[in-house]
């Protein structure tokens, strides 16, 4: 009975001795695996691991500038921040060059201007469906982007939002933008199709808005009004466009200059056309309701 007792106490002992090494190897491996952290806002810190994942947890503001990773912005090839983090301030995250993926939780409601610039290598992204504005030069730079979704109550497109994804190759615009900013998607040379969603609220393209892209043909949503210089300027590929707007359009110049030599306008024969008119009218087709 005695040798039982001893016998099971040996194996007792074994057992948390190997356990005891278990959980201290994966101690040792867990700190192991981080490379840095910091704070980056008031409530707010960041920590990297060895796999290029840079957490962000907290709460409030993420902040723009000094957060301490800069040094280690070649190892990033992933953010993931987490929810709590309401505001990401501006260039925050901008010329991170090596990063892939960023991850943004729906606790976000504002991002602030070129947030996201001139991250070379981004492919992948989500826009929390609590933002309502895309901010100037959000995306400015971001050469890998090939798709990405817009938040369904959207109301505005900042200047230069896209401004050289050259990889961009479609965007469906929600039906609540109202106004889409300077060169927002100037130079996306390989965009071939803007849609917009049926029922669009769209009132202002700003100048350049479309310079540049590769577009192959487009409907202008009926509550714009006007047409700013250059709005699609140097789109060789586009063929057509049409009004959707029955009543009056005035356009400035340039609007259509460098477009396919084959390219048409329709209208409705209701639309009154003002401005600087640089279309031939043969190229101009009028439509009845």
């Amino acid at each position: 009975m005695v040798r039982k007792e001893d016998l099971m106490k040996k194996i007792l002992f074994i057992f948390l001795f190997l356990f005891g090494i278990v959980c201290f190897t994966n101690i040792q491996t867990s700190a192991a695996s981080t490379v840095a952290k910091g704070k980056c806002g008031k409530n707010a810190t960041w920590i990297l691991s060895e796999d290029g994942v840079m957490h962000i947890k907290g709460k409030g503001i993420l902040k723009g500038e000094k957060n301490g990773w800069n040094k280690y912005q070649y190892k990033i090839k992933k953010i993931v921040i987490g929810k709590g983090i309401t505001i990401i301030k501006e260039t925050a995250l901008a010329s991170m060059h090596n990063i892939k993926e960023i991850k943004l939780p729906n606790s976000v409601k504002k991002i602030e201007n070129g947030a996201f610039m001139d991250c070379g290598k981004l492919e992948k992204i989500n826009i929390p469906s609590t933002v309502n504005e895309l901010p100037n030069n959000i995306f400015s730079g971001c050469e890998k982007i090939e798709q990405i979704t817009l938040p369904k109550k959207l109301k505005k497109i900042g200047a230069y939002a896209f401004y050289k994804c050259k990889r961009l190759k479609q965007i469906t615009i929600p039906k609540t933008v109202k106004h889409i900013g300077i060169g927002a998607f100037a130079d996306s040379r390989l965009l071939k199709s803007i849609k917009f969603e049926e029922g669009s609220e769209l009132e202002v393209i700003e100048q350049d808005a479309f310079c540049c892209c590769g577009i192959e043909s487009i409907e202008i949503p009926e509550g714009v009004t006007f047409l700013t210089k250059g709005s699609f300027l140097e789109c060789p590929n586009l063929h057509s466009a049409k009004l959707l707007n029955r009543e009056k359009v005035t356009l400035e110049h340039n609007v259509f200059r460098g477009v396919a030599d084959d390219f048409v306008l329709t209208i409705f024969d209701t639309t009154e056309l003002c401005g600087v008119i640089e279309i031939p009218p043969e190229k101009i087709n009028k439509i009845k309701e």
